[in-house]
């Protein structure tokens, strides 16, 4: 599209919902009917969420584009220090272990030889068993030295990992990744939404509550859900609306099948969805085959396999985790072009078959990565990216390059039994001069990116390197650094809520935590006091409110307020809205179990049946060292018969106040013979309740434990 190529429509983040692990960003512009460039947007979104979307007309011949703001020279930055001892003391530990693997092949190269004089020139077998015990000998220190040297190695490779880790310093390369496309079938200036999904974005809920005393009016509370979010997906949310959702958006579902109705034992092979390539696609290149130099050989394709065997009826085949249902691949996976499998080694010794490739991993033949899914995303974060020393590009270790040789991707066939539907993204079709020519082939995002950015400027892969270091640094420094204390990342086995925050916000790429209020909801609430005399003399202020209907709320740290001054910080234990919620607001030492008294009297009845009396009289005082009233809730509890056990029977008989006889503990869980009583307390006053109860229960027998139950 050459038409309009430079003119940069703008745009700007309209809205944002974060999830528990990435975001999905929806920005917007305006555009007339033609060619529309966008270039804001972020350098690591996913490719497969891009969604364009106009209010009018409609999108065609959508291409992504990336290209390299050229940095003036005298703001571009070398490595820092540590990066470059790093780097050197790796090198220095990798030629260690180099020397001793070369010695150390020398040494298992030795064999004794005939000499040509005849069999009367044979050496003594004396000096041969010593040289064979030198050579054990030696063979057994540079095994030492070069376990040694590999473990001087890994640490060395460790401190390099974690020196590229850190965000360099000076300002980084620019790149401007943006998508292309013709808007049509519009008339005049239309609006169009640009929706993608990035992964370095995390959030958590966080709760605080207001307990208020309005003069003349009743306790009220004022609850504000808020949420604490982070992001460094290298560009800042400015003015945006925002959302969060407590569902994984990168969960795998499995949709349920039904199994077929049959008779008999046979069947059928579940269908996978894959089609084979149309024949005849060495005809589209019969063009550049006979362009070629006399001699030269088209590349090969495989050969048509011909068709097994009939095969005997399979077993009913193992569920098969889904891919993710949204589907966007981690910026991440491995770096570098997908090679094909190289031919088999010949044979080698042990030094060389356990000798490293230069990028510290052993030789081996290498099959086609497939594109990097979510729950693949941790092989990116854990595998650090590593430069090249020479200058070269995404994959190389040790030794330079040109950077056009990092933009070439070489294609292969799939593994053996591996995923036949790639992302469509990160699909490619291999060239003419290319194994597999014609045919579709996944390359994993960083070389999508690379080949973007290399077709405008040769430079562009290198400087895009160091891009994503940057990038990549921050996303692992969010995702390794801990959540703020006391909460926890919503799960979306339990929640699949969204709550939208009022009004728009600012939300910078830095990594660091901020805290935006998500919405306040006002509800009556009543202050209570709770006791259980039976067990312990102190009083626990509690706060009563009803959560607002609709209100989702999972479990994050609750800030209570009394009045305008904070009391204390308790836990939303995650419950939806509507329910009534019950805040310990912890103990009172004003207000006090000052006295618990008992008294039992025993008697007899009857001259026949026989049976025993028991009767209990509990006597209980509390008082209130507030100025101002309060409301005690004391909890107790009438003995209960075991589970059928029919000639006991425990009788109520007077009480002062009248109690509540209620199968609950003050958690709502259930307790037989719960009993209950509201104390309404003056300021300095002291309350009393006194209540009885009987015991009864034949006379020729005793309760476990003795008849008195205080």
């Amino acid at each position: 599209m050459a038409a309009g190529q430079d003119e940069v429509t703008a745009t700007r983040i309209d809205r944002v919902v974060v999830y528990p692990r990435g975001a999905r960003v929806v920005r917007v512009g305006r555009a007339v009917a033609g060619a529309v460039l966008v270039e804001d947007l972020p350098l690591t979104y996913a490719s497969d969420s891009l969604r364009v979307r106009p209010a009018a007309g409609r999108v065609r011949d959508l291409e992504e584009t990336c290209r390299l703001a050229h940095t003036p020279t005298a703001e571009v930055v070398a490595p820092s220090d540590e990066m470059l001892s790093a780097e050197r003391a790796r090198d220095r530990a990798l030629r260690a272990r180099e020397a001793v693997r070369e010695r150390l092949a020398g040494l298992e190269g030795l064999a004794p030889a005939v000499p040509d004089e005849g069999p009367a020139a044979l050496p003594d077998p004396a000096a041969l068993l010593a040289r064979h015990e030198l050579a054990t000998e030696r063979l057994a220190r540079l095994d030492a030295e070069l376990a040694r040297a590999d473990a001087a190695w890994r640490l060395a490779d460790k401190a390099l990992a974690r020196a590229r880790l850190q965000p360099p310093a000076g300002p980084p390369p620019r790149f401007r990744r943006g998508v292309r496309f013709d808007l049509v079938d519009c008339e005049g200036e239309t609006t169009f939404e640009i929706e993608y999904f990035v992964d370095a974005a995390r959030w958590v809920p966080a709760y605080r509550v207001d307990l208020e005393t309005p003069a003349g009016q009743g306790p009220r509370a004022r609850l504000r859900s808020e949420a604490l979010v982070a992001q460094a997906s290298g560009e800042d949310w400015g003015g945006a609306e925002v959302a969060f959702a407590f569902a994984d958006p990168q969960r795998a579902t499995d949709l349920p099948r039904l199994s077929g109705w049959r008779i008999g034992t046979a069947r059928p092979a579940p269908s996978d969805g894959f089609r084979a390539p149309p024949e005849g696609t060495d005809a589209l290149f019969s063009a550049f085959d006979s362009g070629r130099p006399r001699g030269a050989l088209a590349p090969a394709r495989p050969a048509p396999q011909p068709a097994p065997p009939p095969a005997p009826p399979p077993s009913p085949p193992a569920r098969q985790p889904a891919e993710p249902p949204m589907g966007p691949p981690s910026f991440g996976g491995p770096i570098g072009a997908v090679m094909p499998p190289p031919a088999p080694a010949p044979a080698v010794s042990r030094s060389a078959a356990s000798r490293p490739a230069p990028g510290g991993a052993p030789m081996a033949s290498m099959s086609m990565p497939v594109p990097v899914m979510a729950e693949e995303s941790k092989a990116y974060d854990e595998a650090p990216m590593r430069k090249s020393r020479g200058g070269g590009g995404f994959g190389s270790e040790g030794g330079g390059g040109p950077p056009e040789e990092v933009v070439s991707v070489a294609v292969a066939p799939p593994a053996e039994g591996g995923p036949r539907t790639p992302s469509h993204a990160y699909l490619r079709l291999a060239g003419a001069d290319e194994p597999f020519r014609g045919t579709l082939r996944p390359v994993d995002p960083l070389t999508h990116l690379a080949t973007l950015a290399g077709d405008h400027d040769v430079e562009a892969p290198a400087r895009l390197r160091e891009a994503v270091d940057r990038l990549r640094s921050e996303a692992a420094r969010l995702a390794a650094s801990p959540v703020p204390p006391g909460t926890s990342v919503p799960s979306g086995e339990a929640w699949h809520g969204l709550s939208r925050a009022s009004g728009r916000h600012d939300i910078p790429a830095d990594a660091g935590w901020h805290r935006l209020v998500v919405r306040t909801d006002e509800a009556p609430a009543e202050r209570l006091w709770r006791c259980v005399p039976r067990h312990a003399e102190e009083v626990f202020r509690v706060a009563e409110l009803v959560a607002p209907p609709g209100l989702p709320a999972p479990t994050g740290p609750l800030q209570v307020y009394l009045d305008g001054r904070f009391a204390t910080t308790a836990t939303l234990d995650g419950r939806s809205g509507g329910g009534r919620l019950s805040l310990n607001l912890g103990l009172d030492p004003a207000v006090r179990v000052v006295e618990r008294t008992a008294r039992v009297t025993q008697s007899d009845k009857g001259l026949m049946t026989q049976s025993t009396r028991v009767d209990h009289e509990v006597t209980l005082r509390i008082r209130n060292g507030h100025p101002h009233a309060v409301r005690v809730q004391v909890f107790d509890r009438l003995p209960v018969p075991a589970h059928g056990v029919d000639d006991v029977k425990v009788t109520p008989l007077e009480s002062s106040p009248e109690p509540e006889l209620n199968d609950t503990n003050p958690e709502g869980q259930l307790l037989r013979g719960g009993v209950r009583w509201l104390l309404d307390l003056a300021g300095g006053a002291v309350g009393t309740v006194v209540w009885r109860y009987r015991v009864e229960f034949p006379a020729r027998l005793e309760l476990s434990g003795g008849n008195r139950r205080e």
